[in-house]
């Protein structure tokens, strides 16, 4: 198959002309226009990227406002973690005066006791007459 087609244009000092080639046979395989186009997406490839697009935003969305929810509640968590810790060292300190208001008329009472006890035991040597 030889034909000739212009393809250069040569200017030059005697006048303009067209250089001529011939396209020779080659072994190449040469695909059509409508493959190598393929390399630019069609109407319906675009259409689903977009689609695609949409739903991946749909979805960043979805999983940004799940993010937030989960953050909000791992805050409640944590501030009801505090609370209850503060009501406990509340407690403790509570518990712990009780315990001190305890030992103390505990031993309120084991002194007025054991006082008791030896102002008996005082009279008693008296009344028998061994002071």
């Amino acid at each position: 198959m030889a034909a000739t087609v212009g393809r250069e244009f040569n200017g030059g000092g005697g006048g303009s002309r067209w250089a001529e080639e011939e396209w020779k046979e080659t072994s190449v395989v040469y695909y059509p226009t409508a493959t190598r186009g393929a390399a630019t997406p069609s109407k319906e490839t675009l259409d689903q990227l977009e689609n695609d697009g949409v739903i991946r935003s749909r979805n960043y969305r979805d999983i940004e406002e799940e993010n937030k929810q989960l953050v909000q509640k791992l805050n409640e968590m944590e501030n009801e973690i505090k609370r209850r810790k503060s009501r406990k060292k509340e407690m403790q300190r509570a518990h712990q005066q009780d315990l001190r208001n305890r030992d103390r008329r505990e031993f309120i009472m084991l002194t007025v006791v054991a006082s008791c006890l030896i102002l008996y035991c005082v009279v008693a040597l008296f009344i028998r007459g061994f002071v």
